[in-house]
């Protein structure tokens, strides 16, 4: 929805989203490690975010298959039953 100014300029129901996701394994050279303290902990996104603001290329290889957050035991279990063969995702 487009809202502008208190009024709603334009709706779309049930949007459907296309987002890429950072998930997997990252690998950085050397160079890039050496901007960051070692031993400070460090999430990804943190690190890509400061990459990009000293102008430094952050590739990324894109992939169309299956992605879950696994956040919890219960999100596992799910991820889990829908691998199982006959599942939806599993398809045998």
């Amino acid at each position: 929805m487009t809202i502008d100014d208190g009024l709603i300029r334009d709706m779309v129901e049930k949007p459907r989203r296309k987002d890429w996701v950072a998930a997997g394994v990252s690998v950085m050279t050397q160079q890039a490690l050496s901007l960051f303290p070692e031993g400070k902990h460090l999430d990804v996104p943190t690190v890509i975010s400061e990459l990009l603001m000293k102008g430094l290329p952050v590739g990324a290889f894109e992939s169309s298959g299956y992605w879950r957050d696994v956040r919890n035991l219960d999100t596992l279990e799910l991820v889990r039953n829908e691998h199982r063969p006959g599942s939806i995702v599993h398809g045998t």
